[in-house]
C-alpha cells in the first residue's frame, strides 16, 4: 500500500486516497524474515558439519513452489535501507498504524506462531504479535494502545481453531479506526 501511494512509484495512486492505516505491518522489517533469509544465524553451533540449513530450507520451499524472494523484501535491512528511504510517504495522505502486542493470557500468541513469538521476544525484548514487533509496526501516527492479540487475530483469524472466530472484537476496532480517521481527514 505504501509503495502504491509513494511518489517514487511511477504508477502510483493519486488523488483519491486520503489516508492509509496499517495493522501489524513490519514497516521496519521482520525478525522472522531475517531468520528465514539467514537460518544459519539460528543454529547455536554453526561450525559443526551439518551442512547449510539455508540451502535446505530454500530447496524445500522451492520444491513446494514457495520463493523466499518476497520474504527478503521484509528483512530489517531491506526495509530500513532500501524500501523506507526510496518509497516515501505521499504528500496529503494521512498515515497511521496499529500493532498487536500478543495476548495477555497463555499462550501469548496463536500456537502456530508461538515459537516465533518466543524467538522475537528473546531476540529483541519487545512485545510482538507473534510475527511483528510493536516498534516495527509503527508508521505515521501510531496508536499506543496496542491490540492484545496474535497476528492473525488482528484481521479476524483464530489460528488456534479456524472454526471459531477470534474473541477479540476486531470489527469494532476497525469501526473505531474509521471513526478516528473520518474526524481527521
Amino acid at each position: 500500500s505504501r509503495f502504491m501511494l509513494s511518489p517514487a512509484n511511477p504508477d502510483r495512486i493519486e488523488g483519491q486516497v486520503r489516508s492509509l492505516t496499517t495493522i501489524g505491518t513490519p514497516h521496519q522489517g521482520s525478525v522472522i524474515a531475517d531468520l528465514l533469509d539467514h537460518p544459519d544465524d539460528f543454529i547455536p553451533f554453526p561450525h559443526l558439519p551439518f551442512g547449510s540449513v539455508a540451502n535446505l530450507l530454500e530447496a524445500a520451499l522451492n520444491k513446494l513452489g514457495i520463493s523466499l524472494d518476497c520474504l527478503r523484501d521484509l528483512t530489517s535491512k531491506y526495509c530500513q535501507e532500501v524500501f523506507n528511504p526510496t518509497y516515501t510517504n505521499a504528500p496529503g495522505v494521512y498515515y497511521c498504524s496499529v500493532a498487536g502486542s500478543g495476548r495477555t493470557t497463555f499462550p501469548p500468541t496463536a500456537m502456530p506462531f508461538l515459537l516465533f513469538h518466543q524467538y522475537i521476544t528473546a531476540r529483541t525484548g519487545e512485545t510482538n504479535d507473534g510475527m511483528v514487533t510493536t516498534t516495527s509496526a509503527r508508521w505515521g501516527s501510531f496508536d499506543a494502545n496496542t491490540w492484545p492479540v496474535a497476528h492473525g487475530e488482528e484481521i479476524g483469524y483464530n489460528l488456534d481453531n479456524l472454526l471459531i472466530p477470534p474473541s477479540f472484537p476486531y470489527l469494532a476496532k476497525y469501526d473505531q479506526l474509521l471513526a478516528n480517521i473520518a474526524g481527521l481527514v
